[in-house]
């Protein structure tokens, strides 16, 4: 009887670890109370990882960054299979990836990049995801950046916030798409009354400027579900010309 207990016991240790794996569904290590939304201080950063699928977008978000307390030392990755076509495809994506403030960030790179394809549906889109002042600010720099003007535009500014792309190859980012990411190691998190919330400084990491780090700022307001971007001047401000005519991306 003494045996079969024991063998009993052994039995329901090595069933666990599969119950609990088939409860995390898309995500993969991390514990169920490290989702992606979820500021557990006690989350293994560097080997935290969500994928899925969402807008018919397939992502990777590698690196935990912590909602809560300031360390200089976290970093993310953000991958994506594509860029949305629609509104609708963005906001679904934004309903897996804006719980994260890396992946607001990823996202501002998305919306950009819409703009560019689709004016109208690419503004909505930033809308969505970033303040009201920091969406009007937004607008007025990429009518230029992302216009026809030859003095002005610069077609390929989005694509040179994604890894891999440089001036030295015509701007041709790696695929999967991805953004790179750190916490800044020089400003902590502030609270804001104005944007009503804890604002986090990041810094997004280009091969298209000569200060590689672009910082740009997210916060979750207490009325929003979701991180949005805030301040993003790096993101637009004109990067290093490229020679030759631009092959955009697809």
């Amino acid at each position: 009887m003494r045996t079969k207990a024991i063998l009993a016991i052994l039995m329901a240790v090595l069933i666990m670890p599969c119950v609990a794996s088939a409860q995390t569904g898309r995500l993969f290590k991390q514990a169920p109370n490290n989702k992606p939304g979820n500021s557990n201080k006690s989350a293994a950063t560097k080997e935290w990882v969500a994928k899925g699928t969402a807008g018919g977008v397939d992502y990777v978000m590698t690196g935990k960054i912590n909602h809560d307390d300031y360390d200089k030392t976290q970093t993310s990755t953000v991958s994506f299979s594509r860029i949305p076509e629609t509104l609708e495809e963005f906001l679904e994506l934004q309903q897996d990836l804006g719980v994260e403030p890396q992946g607001a960030v990823a996202l501002q790179v998305i919306a950009f990049e819409m703009y560019r394809r689709n004016k109208a549906v690419g503004e909505e889109a930033i809308r969505a995801n970033n303040t009201q002042t920091n969406f009007n600010d937004c607008m007025r720099q990429l009518k230029d950046k992302l216009g026809k003007d030859p003095g002005y535009a610069q077609p390929y500014i989005v694509a040179a916030l994604m890894m891999g792309a440089s001036p030295s190859n015509g701007y041709q980012p790696r695929k999967p798409y991805t953004v790179s990411l750190r916490v800044s190691p020089a400003v902590e998190y502030k609270e804001s009354q104005i944007l009503g919330g804890t604002v986090l400084y990041l810094q997004l990491f280009s091969q298209g400027w000569s200060m590689n780090w672009r910082g740009v700022d997210v916060v979750k307001p207490y009325d929003s579900e979701y991180y949005l971007v805030s301040n993003c001047p790096a993101f637009y401000v004109g990067c290093a010309p490229m020679r030759g005519q631009w092959e955009p991306i697809d």
